[in-house]
């Protein structure tokens, strides 16, 4: 376990965040410190994602793995991003702030709901010592998919397929990759998405609770 360095939130403008009866100091990650541009970029894009994720699987899936991807390779945990992207919405002058004001369907606190749901994904793919899906397995998930229906279909009309055409036209995908994992995490996202911003406001303040009452930031640990 390695803990991130920390930097005060008076490097930012009004760094401070509104918590249920107080204000806490918060401290904001090094990493976001060092990474604000790719962190600003990151928002930006997990916004654009989820305003289109319930028109088409296929390019949501691809659009949530690069996400998952592009965190991953940041030193900062979903749950870091997650909060402070939820800081951000208590902050004037943050670069950030203008883009939230402009997209009220996704609002930060979708934002922030969401990345604690990738902290959850991570967390639960970590112990299972499992893989996340590349957007290729995905593509060959869905093919897989494809395959049984139509066997169902023929299935029900009296018609079995042969094992070996079976094994001809399926892609094998490794055990250790996470796909029920990754179709639990698009489930939950398409769930948050039926909220309101009021709905996702009370569940983020009940998430970081802690981190806002504590004096203490959130640590993180190398993945």
């Amino acid at each position: 376990m390695k803990h991130i360095a920390f930097l005060t939130a008076t490097l930012f403008t009004s760094c401070s965040i509104q918590s249920m009866d107080k204000v806490p100091e918060y401290l904001i990650p090094q990493a976001i410190v060092t990474h604000m541009r790719d962190v600003n970029k990151l928002h930006n894009k997990t916004r654009e994602m989820l305003e289109k994720f319930k028109d088409n699987y296929k390019k949501s899936a691809d659009s949530l793995v690069s996400i998952i991807q592009e965190t991953n390779a940041l030193n900062i945990t979903p749950k870091e991003l997650g909060f402070f992207f939820l800081h951000q919405e208590q902050s004037l002058g943050n670069s950030i702030k203008s883009t939230l004001l402009s997209h009220a369907d996704i609002s930060p606190f979708h934002i922030s709901v969401f990345f604690e749901l990738l902290n959850n994904y991570n967390t639960s793919l970590k112990t299972e010592d499992l893989d996340s899906p590349t957007s290729a397995q995905i593509r060959h998930h869905l093919k897989n998919t494809r395959v049984d229906a139509t066997v169902d279909t023929c299935s029900t009309i009296g018609i079995g397929i042969p094992a070996n055409t079976l094994s001809a036209v399926k892609i094998p995908i490794l055990s250790s990759v996470a796909l029920s994992q990754f179709n639990t995490l698009v489930e939950h996202i398409n769930a948050i998405l039926q909220r309101t911003p009021q709905d996702m406001k009370r569940a983020a303040r009940l998430i970081y609770y802690d981190a806002m009452m504590s004096q203490s930031p959130l640590t993180s640990s190398t993945k």
